[in-house]
Formats: structure tokens, sequence, C-alpha cells
């Protein structure tokens, strides 16, 4: 069986003619000759296919170069062998809309077809990214293909880096706005936009508490009270500054907890600043008529106790000065005493 017969001019009323030759010459074998009917060879059509898609970032040399195929049309082969001159030609169809202006593709756009392929080598697309992308090639024979839409990336190859490791702080109650807490210090290995860091901040619970300036500098934006949060999760983000999506962050947890100040009064625990108490008459002098319902929200507070005015001429009742506790100092007796 013949497998690889080809032919390389069409025309019409062809035939082949096998013969069968032997080593010896015998005369069984003169006349072991076949012909075959007349056929018509028919130029061969084309068509380009890309088999390798472009993969690209702007203003850099495509991380993957299209490569461009010439197949016959009808199998699909490749079109070994090409007995004239391919070229192919690509041309950029549509861009993205972007507010850096309109997209410039550059590099060399005509090469020749080797064997049969064309593979491009240095495509790069610059002032441009975003999604929106047709790459067009064409043959010097008019043959046409074009990429699907794709996506320009933004050049941005690095995450930021913080220079500390800083996981927690510490910050009193009383400390006035605009004091700083931390200078944070990121750093970005990439040029231009996507070398740029900024910061920003966000806590847990979400409040404005916190702020962190264009440097890094992390202070306090509003006072903080620890009877209303004793701590809090902070997220310090540095960002660069490449257009998002295409933007990378690196991020620093951080736990700042609050310190205590004194900074609460005593509160009476009851609902009116009035505090009425039944006694027996038959209490007895060390009885406790009372505790003061007083609380204090600061922590580790020591409450010390006094009255400030009576009306208790006979000295019938103290208060305990470590513990508020109003205490029947003599025996009582209604006949003599109606209130104190």
């Amino acid at each position: 069986m013949m497998t690889d017969i080809h032919f390389m001019k069409p025309g019409v009323d062809y035939k082949l003619c096998f013969k069968v030759v032997v080593s010896s010459a015998e005369a069984k074998f003169d006349d072991l000759e076949q012909t075959s009917a007349a056929f018509t060879i028919i130029e061969r059509l084309f068509y380009l296919t890309i088999d390798q898609q472009p993969i690209a970032s702007a203003g850099a040399v495509m991380s993957k170069q299209p490569h461009i195929a010439v197949r016959v049309v009808g199998d699909g082969r490749l079109a070994y062998p090409l007995t004239k001159q391919f070229y192919v030609t690509v041309n950029m169809t549509s861009t993205a809309t972007s507010a850096n202006g309109v997209a410039v593709m550059e590099g060399t756009k005509n090469i020749s077809v080797s064997g049969v392929h064309a593979n491009f080598t240095d495509l790069l697309i610059r002032d441009s990214y975003g999604p929106g992308f047709v790459l067009e090639f064409t043959s010097n024979f008019d043959h046409v293909v074009s990429t699907p839409s794709f996506d320009v990336a933004f050049k941005n190859d690095y995450y930021p880096v913080f220079n500390s490791s800083i996981t927690t702080l510490f910050s009193y109650e009383n400390e006035t706005v605009n004091t700083v807490f931390h200078d944070f210090d990121a750093s970005d290995s990439d040029t231009g936009l996507s070398g740029q860091v900024r910061y920003y901040v966000t806590s847990t619970p979400n409040t404005t508490c916190f702020k962190i300036d264009s440097n890094g500098v992390l202070s306090l934006n509003a006072t903080l009270d620890r009877e209303l949060h004793d701590s809090y999760d902070i997220r310090v983000v540095a960002s660069d500054k490449a257009p998002i999506p295409y933007n990378k962050e690196a991020v620093i947890n951080l736990k700042v907890t609050v310190g205590d100040v004194n900074d609460n009064a005593p509160l009476w625990n009851c609902t009116s600043d009035k505090l009425e108490v039944n006694i027996p008459e038959t209490a007895t002098a060390g009885t406790a008529a009372t505790n003061c319902p007083v609380g204090d929200l600061d922590l580790n507070t020591v409450l010390s106790y006094r009255v400030v005015s009576e009306d208790d001429s006979d000295d019938r009742f103290r208060m305990e000065v470590n513990n508020g506790k109003i205490m029947v100092q003599y025996s009582l007796d209604l006949d003599n005493v109606t209130s104190a």
C-alpha cells in the first residue's frame, strides 16, 4: 500500500501506471502492468489556524506569542509541502476602552512562513490594558484568522512587602487624637504604578478610630473608650497603585489592646436617686440595714464610702467605708425614733 504519493501541480487526465519489476527477468513477469483510470489533480486550498493564543501584559513583550499554522481545507492536515512562499501579517482590530489612551501594538508584524508555521516572537501592546483585544492574521493569499477577544493585563509582577512583622499594639483610652502608634514601611520591586505603594486600614469592630497616611504612619483618628471596646483587630494593607483588578496587596493583622484609665465616676445602680429601706424595730446593733448599690465601669476600681449629709442626730446608723454597708449602730425604738 502506497501512502505518500503527492503531486506538485494540479492538472487533468492524470494516470498512474503500476508495473512489477523483479531482479531476475523472467518472461512470465513481462506483462504485469496496470494503468489507472484518468483522474484530475485539483489545487489544494489552505486556511490559517492559531496554534498558540497570545498572552499579554501592557508594555511588555507578550509572554506567549501567537503561533500561526497553514492547513489544508478538508482534512485539516498541516500543509506540507508548501510550493509557494507564504507571509503572515498581524493587525490589532479592536482594543479595550482605556483612560490611558489608544493601544499601540509594536514588534515584527509581518513574517514569512517557515515550513508551515509562522511564529511571532516580539509583539507587545503598549499604552492600554483590559479586556476586548483582538488580533487578526492575514496571509499574502488573503487567508484570514482572528483570535478570540483576550485580556491585556496591567504589568504587575510583585507583591508589596512590609519591612516589619509587628502584630500587637497597646494604647491607653485617654490617648489624644493623632497619637502615632507605628510607622509602617512597605516596598514593591515593580516599576511605575505597580511599584508605588499606598496604605489603608480597616478594623473590627468597624470604627473610624484609626487612620494611616500616605507614608504608612498609623495614628489615632478618634478617642478610644475601653468600656465600649477593650481591643481592636486591625488590618493594615499595603497596595500597589496598579489599577484594580491588577493591583496586589500585602496585609499585616494587628491586635490593639486598649488600656484602662480612671475616667468613669461611680454610679448608683438604682432607678432613682432616693433609696428607701424598711428596718424592723427589733433590729439589733450590727444588723446591715442596706448595701449601697454602686458600680464603676473602670477596671480594678477600689471604692470608699462616706456620708456627706444625714438626719441621724442619735447616730443610730453608720456606713462602712470599704463596702458601703449601712449598719444599725444602736437598738431602734419607734417610741422615740420615727425616721433617720
